[in-house]
C-alpha cells in the first residue's frame, strides 16, 4: 500500500487478518506483480509474468469485486522498447480474442504508480477496460529494480460486456485445393 502511494481509506480492511501485513484486500493486482518481478529479477535477466484474480474496492461505500487480468514484462536489454513490446503483445492478445475496435488513449491525469509519459488507458468499443504502461521510476527503486518495468491490467467483466460472441463460420470448400509435385 505504502510503496504504491495508495491511501488506506481506499482499501477494504479484513476484520481478523491472519497476518498483520495482509490486513487489506488488494485494490489492484499490479503491486503484487511488481513485488514478484523484484524477487525474480535476482534470478532471471528477462521474463514476463501474469496473474488472473480478483480486486476489491469500495463502490458507493460498499465493498465490490472485479475479476482482472494483469501482466508485466521485465527486459533490461530492451528497456527503451518495453512499452511498445507490451503494447504489441496486448494488441495480439486482444485481436485473437476478436477485439478489433480497441485503442489506447493517454491517461487524463497522473494516477498512483503509472509513469507520467509512458502510460495509457485501454479503450474497447468506447469503454475503458484497463490500463497499460510503465511503472513510475520512484516505485521501481523501492523494489530494487535496476531497469524499467511495463505492466497492464484489464477488467475481465468490462471486456465481456462489450464482446461480440457471434463468430462467423464459413463452410469448408466443396473443391479443396490439390498440390502436385511433378
Amino acid at each position: 500500500v505504502k510503496n504504491f502511494c495508495f491511501k488506506e481509506s481506499d482499501h477494504i480492511e479484513v476484520a481478523n487478518p491472519m497476518n498483520p501485513d495482509q490486513r487489506f484486500m488488494r485494490w489492484s493486482l499490479i503491486p503484487n506483480l511488481v513485488k514478484n518481478v523484484g524477487e525474480n529479477s535476482k534470478y532471471f535477466e528477462d521474463f514476463s509474468v501474469f496473474e488472473v484474480g480478483k480486486k476489491y474496492y469500495l463502490e458507493k461505500g460498499k465493498p465490490a469485486e472485479k475479476n482482472v487480468v494483469a501482466g508485466a514484462i521485465y527486459n533490461p536489454p530492451e528497456k527503451d522498447k518495453l512499452f511498445s513490446t507490451l503494447k504489441g503483445k496486448l494488441e495480439s492478445l486482444l485481436s485473437k480474442m476478436n477485439f478489433h475496435n480497441f485503442k489506447l488513449e493517454p491517461l487524463k491525469r497522473q494516477e498512483h504508480f503509472w509513469h507520467p509519459m509512458r502510460s495509457a488507458a485501454i479503450i474497447v468499443k468506447g469503454k475503458e477496460a484497463g490500463r497499460i504502461g510503465e511503472v513510475d521510476p520512484q516505485i521501481i527503486k523501492k523494489y530494487n529494480l535496476k531497469n524499467r518495468l511495463a505492466v497492464f491490467g484489464m477488467r475481465i467483466e468490462d471486456l465481456l460486456d462489450v464482446h461480440n460472441f457471434q463468430t462467423e463460420f464459413h463452410p469448408i470448400s466443396k473443391f479443396p485445393t490439390i498440390k502436385r509435385d511433378i
